[in-house]
C-alpha cells in the first residue's frame, strides 16, 4: 500500500489582473484517487487554491508531510483542460519540501505544462516523473510498478529524469469504469466557501455546490482548441448514463449538494445521451440546479433538448459561438456552426428564460477587421446576458500553433506558458496589431456588457457581486490594459 498526497496546482495571478481566480473542485484528480483506492493505496490532498493569499502554505504542508508520511507527492491540476497559468514554482517548492522531509519520496508532475512542454517541465518542477495527458491510468500503473520494486519503463505518458525520448501523450481508456470520485477524501465541503464570486461560472443558486464529469474529450476540430492534444486524441469518452445518475443521486442525497457544475468539454455532443440524463434526473427526482461550466455546443441544441435541460435544473448556457462571420467559422476556425440556426437556438433559449453567456474569439491571422466587426455586432445582440472575448492564442499541439509557426508568427521552439486566459495578443498582421486586439477586447467587453443599468444588474446577479464590485472589476481591467501599453496613451 502506498500513501499519496495530491498537490492541487493554483493559478499564478498578476496583481493587476481584474479577473478573480476560479477555485474548482479537482474532479479529475478525485477520480484518480478513487481508482488508486481500488489498489488499496491511501490518498489525501493539499489544495493550494484553498490557502489564503497571505497565508504561509509551507507550514501546513510540512505538517501534512509529517502526519501523513507519504511515499508519493503528485502535483495535479484543478482541471486538465481548464486554461490557466499554473504556478510551476509552487510545484517545485512542494517537491523540495517533500524531498527535505524524506528523500525517498517520489514526486510526479501532471497537467497542461507537463503535457505541452515535457522537458521544460521536468527541469523546472524538479519532478522525478512527469505524466503527459490524462493521468489516472498512468499514475496507477506508475505507482503500482514502483511499489513492486521494478523500474517503470514504457508506461504511456510517463517520463522520468533519465528518459531519453519524449513519451506519447496518454489517453486513458478507463473513464467509464472509474469509481465514484473521492469527494470525502478531498474534503469537498471546503470548496463551498469558493462559489466563484465575480466569475461567469459563479454558483448562483447555492454555495453547497461541486463539480462533476459525465464525459471527457471532444471530436470537433476547432483550430485553436487543445483539448484533443491534452487528452491524447480526438476521442469522446462517456460515463454510462446510469452511473452518472447514481453519482448525482449520491451527491445530492448523501452529500447535500444543491448545485453542480459539469466540467465536460462538450456535454451535449451526444444529444440523445444528454436527454437520457435529463430524463433520469427528473424521473428519479434528483433535485439540484446546474450549469455546464465547460460549455455546450450550440450546434447540438434544439428546442426539445433545451426544454429537457431546463426541466432538469439547468439555468445557464455557456455557448462558444466564437465568430459572427460564417466564413471565419467554416474556413479558419473549422467549427460546425451554422449562424442562422444558432440564432434560432438563441431565440428559443431566451424564450425559455435561460441565462445566456456568449464566448467569442478574435485575432486569427487571416481574419479581417470587417470579420471582427461582424463578431462584435453578433455579441452585442440582445440574445446574450454577458459576453467574453478571447484573443486567439497558439496553444501547444493545436492546428493554430502549427499554422502560426508556418507563417512566421511563432518560433518553433517558443512556448507560451506565460500567457493566461487568452487575453494577450501574441502577433501582429497587416489587418491588426497586438495593441489593436487588446484594445478591441477591452473596449468591446466593457461597452457591450455594461451600457445599461438593467444589464449591469443582471450580470451582478450572475456573478454574485455588487455594483460597486463590478465597477472595481471594470476599473482594474482598464488599468491592466493601460499598464501593458503605456506608450499608446
Amino acid at each position: 500500500m502506498a500513501k499519496i498526497i495530491f498537490i492541487i496546482q493554483r493559478e499564478e495571478i498578476s496583481s493587476k489582473r481584474s479577473v478573480l481566480p476560479k477555485v474548482l473542485f479537482p474532479i479529475e484528480t478525485a477520480l484518480t484517487a478513487s481508482l488508486l483506492a481500488l489498489s488499496n493505496h491511501k490518498v489525501t490532498s493539499f489544495d493550494l487554491n484553498l490557502i489564503g493569499k497571505n497565508e504561509d502554505w509551507t507550514k501546513k504542508f510540512k505538517k501534512l508531510l509529517k502526519d501523513f508520511n507519504p511515499g508519493f507527492v503528485i502535483s495535479a491540476p484543478q482541471s486538465l483542460t481548464f486554461l490557466i497559468k499554473e504556478s510551476i514554482q509552487e510545484t517545485a517548492d512542494t517537491f523540495f519540501h517533500a524531498k527535505q522531509y524524506n528523500p525517498a519520496i517520489k514526486t510526479i508532475y501532471c497537467g497542461q505544462f507537463a503535457t505541452s512542454y515535457p522537458k521544460k517541465a521536468l527541469k523546472k518542477s524538479t519532478a522525478d516523473y512527469i505524466i503527459r495527458g490524462e493521468y489516472d491510468e498512468a499514475i496507477r500503473n506508475l505507482i503500482n510498478t514502483i511499489e513492486k520494486g521494478t523500474v517503470p519503463l514504457d508506461i504511456i505518458g510517463v517520463m522520468g529524469k533519465n528518459s531519453t525520448k519524449t513519451t506519447p501523450i496518454a489517453c486513458s481508456h478507463i473513464f467509464k469504469e472509474l469509481p465514484f470520485p473521492a469527494y470525502d477524501e478531498f474534503n469537498f465541503k471546503q470548496y463551498f466557501q469558493f462559489p466563484g464570486k465575480g466569475n461567469v461560472r459563479y454558483a448562483e443558486h447555492s454555495h453547497k455546490y461541486t463539480h462533476y464529469l459525465t464525459s471527457r474529450g471532444c471530436t470537433a476540430r476547432c483550430c485553436f482548441c487543445n483539448v484533443s492534444y491534452l487528452r491524447g486524441g480526438r476521442k469522446y469518452q462517456i460515463r454510462p448514463v446510469e452511473t452518472v445518475l447514481d453519482d448525482l443521486e449520491r451527491l445530492t442525497c448523501e452529500f447535500g449538494i444543491e448545485e453542480i457544475h459539469f466540467l465536460d468539454e462538450n456535454m451535449t455532443m451526444n444529444p440523445k445521451r444528454t436527454i437520457a440524463i435529463c430524463d433520469g434526473i427528473v424521473k428519479r427526482k434528483i433535485c439540484f440546479k446546474w450549469i455546464a461550466s465547460g460549455g455546450m455546443s450550440i450546434y447540438s441544441l434544439n428546442e426539445r433538448l433545451l426544454q429537457k435541460l431546463k426541466t432538469s435544473g439547468c439555468y445557464r448556457l455557456n455557448l462558444a459561438i466564437e465568430s459572427g462571420s460564417q466564413t471565419v467559422l467554416k474556413h479558419l476556425i473549422h467549427k460546425p456552426i451554422n449562424l442562422s440556426k444558432a440564432m434560432d437556438v438563441l431565440s428559443i433559449a431566451k424564450r425559455l428564460d435561460f441565462e445566456i453567456i456568449g464566448f467569442f474569439i478574435i485575432g486569427l491571422p487571416e481574419e479581417t477587421k470587417e470579420q471582427i466587426d461582424k463578431t462584435l455586432k453578433l455579441a452585442a445582440s440582445s440574445h446574450f446576458d454577458y459576453v467574453t472575448f478571447s484573443i486567439a492564442t497558439p496553444q501547444a499541439g493545436t492546428a493554430f500553433e502549427k499554422s502560426c509557426i508556418e507563417k512566421g508568427f511563432l518560433k518553433a521552439d517558443q512556448s507560451l506558458e506565460s500567457i493566461s486566459k487568452r487575453s494577450t495578443g501574441t502577433f501582429s498582421t497587416n489587418e491588426f496589431t497586438s495593441f489593436d486586439l487588446e484594445k478591441i477586447r477591452w473596449k468591446s467587453w466593457d461597452k457591450i456588457n455594461f451600457t445599461t443599468h438593467k444589464k449591469r444588474e443582471v450580470i451582478c446577479k450572475m456573478m454574485g457581486i455588487t455594483n460597486k464590485e463590478l465597477s472595481s472589476i471594470r476599473e482594474q481591467t482598464a488599468l491592466q490594459f493601460h499598464s501593458r501599453w503605456p506608450q499608446n496613451q
